[in-house]
């Protein structure tokens, strides 16, 4: 009877631990926002001929040293994000090799040079590739909109321990926008 009662308990423990690695995180139980290996995905871009598009599958502006990113609202104004604004006709010429990549050579173009504090490839290779191996981090991305890296997160509220912990790593703060990313679900 009493070698029942351990199996039975053991059997419990199992399946109790097992339930909280799979659903801790998605219900925020406490301990969800510690450190643990993870894989992160990457979001993709959605295919159409838009000017968004365009810069998704021409990195033509990567080639510029001083580049830290580029993007539109409108399809008609590219904000593109320079390290060093003297480069801004090497931007323009990449813009004419972007649209004529692209199909849309002619395309009316508004340029307009936002001063960057970090390059696109110190983004993607001081920053990003940092070992977020945390629990709640979904995934992680070069946000060229914030000329940033985007941290995802699930749950939400480990938002601020995230934030926290990237400070006490010694990483800039200003380098990361950590904001809420759900997890796939895959069925």
């Amino acid at each position: 009877m009493n070698t029942r009662l351990k199996l039975i308990g053991i059997a419990l423990i199992i399946i109790l631990a097992s339930a909280y690695f799979v659903f801790g995180k998605k219900m925020g139980i406490p301990g969800a926002c510690a450190q643990e290996e993870t894989l992160n995905d990457t979001p993709s871009a959605v295919p159409g001929d838009s000017l968004n598009y365009a810069l998704s599958v021409n990195p033509v502006f990567r080639s510029i040293p001083e580049f830290g990113g580029a993007y539109t609202e409108d399809d008609r104004i590219l904000y593109v994000y320079l390290t060093d604004r003297s480069k801004e006709e090497q931007v323009k010429v990449a813009l004419g090799e972007m649209l004529r990549l692209s199909g849309m050579e002619g395309k009316e173009v508004e340029l307009r040079i936002i001063p960057a504090k970090y390059r696109y490839y110190q983004l993607v290779n001081d920053f990003q590739n940092k070992p977020f191996a945390w629990r709640s981090v979904s995934s992680t991305w070069v946000s060229e909109r914030h000329n940033a890296v985007g941290v995802g997160v699930d749950p939400a509220e480990c938002i601020p321990a995230i934030e926290k912990k990237i400070v006490d790593e010694g990483l800039p703060a200003d380098a990361y926008r950590v904001e809420f990313s759900p997890r796939a679900v895959v069925d």
